[in-house]
């Protein structure tokens, strides 16, 4: 199982969608913003889910990573294989 944070956006959404192309479990994280255009991320969502991709949205990445872990709301176990963070902004310097 992966989890893919940021999977909306243009790197996780094409992250997301490669594991899936290889059978992996995956469940994705974002938080939404309107950053850039929102429609654009409902869209590629919505192709994942297709593929039997599942999602959380999230306001606040790192704290409610930690609380959704701990509290297996994601899943009723949930054991991650990989985490691939990819919360990023088009600047850099917002990403950090």
């Amino acid at each position: 199982m992966i989890l893919v944070t940021g999977c909306a956006g243009f790197i996780g959404f094409h992250t997301a969608l490669k594991f899936l192309s290889l059978g992996k479990t995956v469940i994705g994280i974002d938080n939404l913003n309107r950053y850039y255009d929102r429609k654009l991320k409902l869209e590629r969502l919505k192709q994942l889910k297709k593929k039997g991709f599942k999602f959380k949205k999230i306001s606040d990445a790192i704290h409610e990573l930690k609380d959704l872990y701990n509290k297996q709301k994601l899943l009723d176990k949930p054991n991650f294989h990989s985490i691939k963070w990819l919360k990023f902004k088009l600047d850099q310097k917002k990403s950090i």
